[in-house]
């Protein structure tokens, strides 16, 4: 359970300083170490780190499946972790809003389509 700990909060770091993918393999393999130990509140907690993660790396669908697995068993499990984490999962899923209908409104504006996953809004609520 202590790798599985340290492994998460490197994962953290790693994310707070924009190493985004690098975060993901040790969340990841944090993520593996929390199953196999049968610690469903860390699993919980890597679910929406790698949420956070792949947001930041402008991955929304594999995002959104972190954010919801994580909202799942977080309200499975009876955790206060939940708001977090439906905070997130919505905020990502208005972001993707906002995006599709800017690209709509350029096209039939003319203007250009870029609208890059910097514009998404604001970061996602981190967990302790």
């Amino acid at each position: 359970r202590a790798e599985g700990v340290h492994r998460a909060n490197l994962g953290g770091v790693l994310c707070s300083l924009g190493s985004h993918a690098r975060a993901v393999d040790e969340l990841t393999a944090a993520l593996a170490l929390s199953r196999v130990v049968g610690d469903q509140e860390g699993e919980c907690a890597r679910l929406g780190s790698l949420g956070i993660a792949h947001s930041c790396l402008g991955k929304s669908t594999a995002a959104i499946r972190f954010y919801t697995a994580a909202l799942t068993l977080s309200r499975r499990l009876g955790l206060p972790s939940s708001a977090t984490h439906f905070a997130n999962l919505n905020e990502l899923l208005l972001a993707d809003q906002r995006r599709t209908h800017q690209r709509q409104s350029a096209r039939s504006s003319g203007s250009p389509t870029h609208v890059g996953a910097g514009d998404a809004g604001a970061s996602p609520r981190l967990e302790a």
